[in-house]
């Protein structure tokens, strides 16, 4: 059968939680495949809001649920957020790799120390152990779900490398009683799954641009965000490879330091946060705004081989008295279509396009385009998403009109 990826094409925040939750009921498995809670997908569907952090976003279709061991975990978030999701579905079916790595409490410490060493060079991270649980996994320091379950970890080691000490026999309890009933072979689960010919969903968490190697390094996150990564952390094959489904705001956003070429003015930025709710799920941190960018999309779609797009909050661009798009780069007064090197990005002037404003809408004309299809979206809507196309010379297949599950359109 084949394995298909939703992949984000900004830095983060694109939706993809609600795209996985809307397009999982044509998929017989989701596996979460990279980062670990650093992520926040959320999914609002019948009335109700869920925030997930590790846990794959089909849990509320109900849809078989893997952690692949690209990920990492942090037991006392991981419990926290099965015990919330108990409330809204009781009874579900969720497998973690007994090959992942977990987050312990001297990463979470050894994150924080790290920021405040480096000061006005902090990057902004979210401040959840990921960037210093990643480097223990490189040391082959770092427990995995196994060793807690055999017990066979000597903590000792973060006390001679950091300094940092924690009641590592308790954390070791605590962490085998919340993962023991989780714990499998994934790969093996979906290797089976596959050759029994059922359909599987990746989510990625983060974003192209965020990514360790091929983002704004070093204004990135700590695991690879690429989609080719799906098959490196869970150990399938690519061979059984299918579509990639790239995810994008309307507009852009990003959270942290960094470069970002078509940053809006605060006025028009503010505006947009609070209209499209724009707060870090994890963090809360409010969302630095920009006009979409095709040049880093363009770049995006390369990286992942993107074969359709899903593109969300369509919706918050509505009523607004300028719409602008980055169609390339002005760098040294050369003007330029291809995303550049991270060195580079902060000489970039963006080369805007005007396109005609999408007139103001109520909730009630979203929900009448959803309920009539395409087909009834105003012009200016549609030519905004035409020229998206064209642009990116690739199909765009599903617009949001609004966070909950059912405000999604498919365009024919």
């Amino acid at each position: 059968m084949r394995a298909d990826i939703v992949i984000g094409m900004q830095w983060g925040d694109e939706g993809k939680g609600k795209v996985v939750d809307y397009l999982a009921s044509m998929y017989s498995s989701v596996v979460r495949y990279n980062g670990g809670p650093n992520a926040g997908h959320t999914v609002i569907a019948d009335g109700q809001s869920f925030t997930f952090h590790h846990i794959p976003s089909g849990a509320l279709m109900r849809k078989k649920l893997f952690i692949a061991p690209g990920m990492l975990i942090n037991p006392e978030i991981f419990r926290e957020e099965i015990e919330s999701l108990k409330k809204v579905v009781p009874e579900f079916s969720l497998k973690i790799d007994i090959r992942t790595s977990l987050i312990t409490p001297a990463e979470v410490e050894l994150d924080k120390k790290i920021e405040e060493l480096k000061g006005a060079a902090s990057i902004g991270t979210t401040l959840r152990g990921i960037g210093p649980a990643y480097s223990s996994k490189a040391l082959r320091i770092s427990p995995r779900v196994s060793d807690v379950l055999s017990g066979k970890f000597d903590a000792s080691i973060y006390k001679k490398l950091y300094n940092i000490e924690f009641n590592f026999t308790e954390w070791m309890e605590e962490a085998k009683e919340t993962l023991s009933n989780y714990a499998f072979d994934v790969r093996e689960e979906l290797l089976r799954s596959i050759e029994n010919g059922e359909s599987i969903l990746f989510e990625s968490a983060q974003g192209t641009l965020l990514d360790p190697i091929y983002g704004t390094y070093p204004y990135v996150t700590s695991s690879n965000t690429t989609a080719s990564y799906a098959f490196v952390s869970s150990g399938i094959p690519f061979k059984y490879a299918g579509k990639i489904i790239g995810v994008l705001k309307a507009y852009t956003t990003r959270v942290g330091k960094g470069p970002m070429p078509t940053e809006m003015s605060e006025n028009l930025a503010n505006f947009i946060r609070e209209s499209g709710k724009e707060y870090g799920a994890t963090t809360g941190r409010p969302r630095r705004i920009g006009w979409l960018d095709l040049p880093a999309l363009r770049y995006a779609k390369e990286i992942n081989g993107v074969d359709e797009l899903f593109i969300t909050k369509l919706d918050v661009l509505s009523g607004l008295k300028e719409l602008k798009v980055a169609l390339s780069y002005s760098i040294n007064g050369k003007e330029v279509e291809r995303f550049p090197p991270p060195e580079d990005l902060e000489l970039v002037q963006p080369v805007y396009q005007s396109l005609e404003p999408i007139p103001k809408l109520e909730s009630g004309d979203f929900s009448h385009i959803v309920k009539n299809g395409w087909v009834s979206a105003p012009f200016q809507m549609k030519k905004y998403i035409d020229f998206i196309e064209k642009n990116l010379k690739t199909r765009v297949s599903y617009v949001s009109l609004g966070a909950e599950r059912e405000m999604t359109v498919k365009v024919d």
